[in-house]
């Protein structure tokens, strides 16, 4: 899990199910590699992305 300070937001990258993945959170979430992470998937807040072309699936 790698994550970045990017202002108002922090991206939160990780592998899910075998697929690189990146979650948006507050910015008063902050987690260290090898941190342990809970969370939920909001379904109407996902969005998915062909990794060849990168057009939206």
């Amino acid at each position: 899990m790698i994550f970045l300070w990017t202002g108002n937001e922090n991206n939160l990258y990780f592998q899910f199910a075998g697929s690189k993945t990146v979650a948006r959170v507050s910015k008063y979430e902050i987690s260290l590699i090898g941190d342990k992470v809970s969370f939920v998937f909001m379904p109407h807040k996902l969005h998915f992305f062909d990794s060849t072309t990168e057009k939206t699936i």
